[in-house]
Order: structure tokens, then C-alpha cells, then sequence
């Protein structure tokens, strides 16, 4: 049975100078989407003092709204309202491992089966992710296996590591952050040919 939940959601920016800017432009990523266990009801964005809005939908579906204030101002305040309904999550549907093979599928997914700037790895990464989700058949127990690997690996310690630590120093470490168990579960996902991204 789905249950059916209305969230009301308000979100403040204040910008407050030390003295009066000529100018001031902002680009927020606000929005909530429609997804299938999320139906956006209502949004709206307003600031003061008031700006003009222009908005587009980026290559991942998240609508990127601009504001900007071309004369001398001493704040800017934004202001996103958005009412949303939300119903129970499904349980992952299982995926055959075999189909991540697919050379159409991965052409697809390119860029997010490849290393980025925090995100790469070497074959020390890659066979620890080979030894975690190796005897997985389906995508989803390949996902939830990195994930449990990655809290086996790693222990939670504030200010332990900067934004650039490599993947293999980072578990040679066995400390980090939230950004540290995001980039180290992609880098395993990624390495065993799973699709995976970075969204904060």
C-alpha cells in the first residue's frame, strides 16, 4: 500500500554586503522534480529586491533557475517555496548484471562509467570492487554490496581528509567524510561497471 505525504518546503538565501554591489548574479538548483515517488504540486521563487527569472532544464533534468540584480543593492534575498507529494518508495527493481555489458547501454552512460577529477582509480580499486560485488547477479545486490563495503573500509572522522584524496589513499587511511564515502562508493561502482554519479 502507498502512503501519500505533502511536504511544504521553504528555503532562504540572504546575501548581506559589507558595502553596496554594483551586481549580483545567482544560479540555484532548487527545484524539486517529478519523479515517479514525487509529484511537484506547486513552486515559487521570488526575491528581493525583485530580479528577473530564466530558467532551463540542464542535461540531467534539474531545472537551473538564474536571478540577477544589475543595479547598487546592500542585500539579496531569495526565497524558493515548493508543496510536494510524495508516496512510498518501491523496492529496486532487480537488473541482470549481464545487461550492464550491453555495449548501447554503456555508450549511454558513458560519462558516468569513467573517472572524473575525484573519481579515478587503479587496479587496487578496481579488485577491491571485483571481490565486493563479484558473486552478485543482480545490479541492485552489486549496488547494495559497494555500499556496505565502503562503511567496511572507511570509519567516519571529521576533518580527516581535503577534496582531492585518491581514491587508494583514502582507503589506505580507513578515514573520511560524507564526500569521501560518496566518491570511494562510485569509484567501486564505477570500476565494476555500474553507472554511478556524484548529487549533492
Amino acid at each position: 500500500v502507498s502512503r501519500l505525504m505533502r511536504l511544504d518546503i521553504r528555503y532562504r538565501m540572504l546575501f548581506e554586503y559589507d558595502s553596496p554591489v554594483r551586481e549580483a548574479h545567482n544560479e540555484l538548483r532548487v527545484r524539486p522534480r517529478d519523479l515517479p515517488e514525487q509529484r511537484l504540486l506547486a513552486h515559487r521563487l521570488t526575491s528581493i529586491p525583485a530580479s528577473r527569472i530564466l530558467s532551463y532544464t540542464d542535461y540531467w533534468g534539474t531545472t537551473i533557475d538564474h536571478l540577477g540584480v544589475v543595479f547598487q543593492h546592500e542585500q539579496f534575498e531569495i526565497v524558493a517555496e515548493a508543496a510536494v507529494e510524495t508516496r512510498s518508495r518501491q523496492e529496486p527493481e532487480t537488473c541482470d548484471r549481464a545487461l550492464l555489458a550491453d555495449q548501447a547501454f554503456r555508450l549511454a552512460n558513458f560519462e558516468l562509467l569513467r573517472p572524473s577529477p575525484h573519481v579515478s582509480w587503479n587496479d587496487e580499486i578496481a579488485e577491491i570492487a571485483m571481490d565486493v560485488v563479484g558473486f552478485t547477479g543482480d545490479a541492485v545486490s552489486a549496488v547494495q554490496a559497494t555500499v556496505t563495503a565502503t562503511r567496511e573500509l572507511l570509519t567516519y572522522e571529521r576533518n580527516s581528509t581535503s577534496i582531492g584524496i585518491e581514491l587508494t589513499d583514502l582507503v589506505a587511511g580507513g578515514r573520511g567524510v560524507c564526500q569521501d564515502y560518496a566518491h570511494l562508493n562510485i569509484g567501486l561502482l564505477r570500476a565494476a561497471g555500474i553507472p554511478a554519479r556524484y548529487v549533492s
